[in-house]
């Protein structure tokens, strides 16, 4: 029988402290180059453009970007380009290309229709000379290595890492700039509790279904942890904001009874998702798992406890690596490789 440590996702897993520390050294002059471009041309928006894992990591450089800073970041929709043949007018944006495999054929075209009209392009990869990274201005690399398992885990965090790191140095914010250098100690601290989320395994194995809620810089990585689990485990997860949830679905938990993640770790966000445990779980909570730093609520639900000394953007990513341990455990109880989940490929190419 495999051991766990002879798997590649869970190899990949442990490897991501380091590789943080590996962006961040080595693309430190293209974050300084880009930002001075930025300063230069007066860019007052970054448009960001992906695809499935890449999309995510997107969603959350969104969410910190618009947080902390005073910058545009919008997220563009392939098919107004590609299909639609949209006339939106990109000229003065910073448009950043996101593709782990660097095939995503339709993120390539969108970005050479914006570079077209003049806007600055950059493209972020995880394969030196892949099709996107010889299409914009300035290509980084993840920094990560090669990925062998095909469920990206270092590669997204990778890419939230390099484009967060952008951001920090376009605008120049002390928040962002000071929690770059705080992400790989995060993710140690995680990286340590692993017992901990494993011990919860059987809460989820056993079920073809899952929920997973947050609200906010969570919600955002929840959308990511809800693809890993869906193609480790072949389990039917769905990710909502807690906010949007009460809005009908709620309906189909209260009948159901579906077991759910509760990310309860960001002071701003956290009366939420609590909220919404406290109404739907009141006579089913054991098959609740709370990942939080709320430390009241651990008597209360099978938890996981964070330090409060962590904010919200390093909790997000204490609970992005907890939940990659999630989805690795889950997958082998159920029968399943994690390195090769069916019917999914790491050279992806979208049209």
């Amino acid at each position: 029988m495999k051991k766990h440590t002879d798997y590649y996702m869970y190899q990949e897993i442990h490897q991501q402290a380091q590789n943080v520390r590996d962006v961040l050294r080595e693309n430190h002059e293209l974050f300084v180059e880009i930002a001075e471009i930025v300063k230069t041309r007066k860019i007052e928006e970054i448009l960001l453009i992906g695809r499935g894992s890449s999309e995510h990591a997107c969603l959350i450089a969104k969410y910190l970007g618009e947080i902390h800073s005073s910058m545009r970041i919008n997220l563009a929709l392939p098919s107004i380009i590609t299909i639609y043949k949209g006339k939106v007018d990109h000229s003065k944006s910073l448009c950043i290309a996101v593709s782990q495999s660097g095939g995503a054929e339709d993120v390539a075209e969108v970005l050479e229709h914006f570079k077209k009209q003049g806007a600055l392009t950059v493209t972020l990869t995880n394969v030196e000379g892949s099709m996107l990274s010889t299409k914009g201005h300035i290509n980084l690399n993840n920094r990560c290595g090669i990925e062998y398992g095909v469920t990206a885990t270092k590669s997204f965090t990778t890419q939230v890492v390099n484009l967060m790191a952008i951001i920090a140095y376009a605008t120049m914010n002390d928040y962002l700039l000071e929690s770059l250098k705080r992400i790989d100690h995060s993710i140690e601290y995680a990286l340590q509790r692993e017992s901990q989320i494993e011990k919860y395994v059987p809460i989820f194995s056993k079920t073809d279904h899952m929920l997973i809620f947050a609200r906010g810089l969570h919600f955002a990585m929840g959308q990511e942890i809800e693809l890993k689990i869906q193609e480790t485990c072949t389990m039917d997860a769905r990710s909502y904001a807690s906010s949007d949830y009460w809005h009908g679905p709620i309906v189909v938990a209260n009948k159901l009874k579906y077991p759910a993640l509760f990310y309860i770790a960001d002071k701003d966000t956290n009366f939420c998702p609590t909220n919404l445990l406290d109404r739907m779980y009141v006579n089913n909570k054991e098959k609740v798992v709370v990942l939080t730093n709320k430390v009241e609520l651990t008597s209360k639900y099978p938890s996981i406890y964070i330090d409060e000394m962590f904010d919200a953007t390093q909790t997000m990513f204490i609970n992005l690596v907890l939940s990659q341990f999630l989805a690795f455990f889950c997958s082998i109880e159920r029968g399943y490789n994690p390195d090769i989940p069916e019917g999914v490929t790491k050279n992806t190419v979208t049209h």
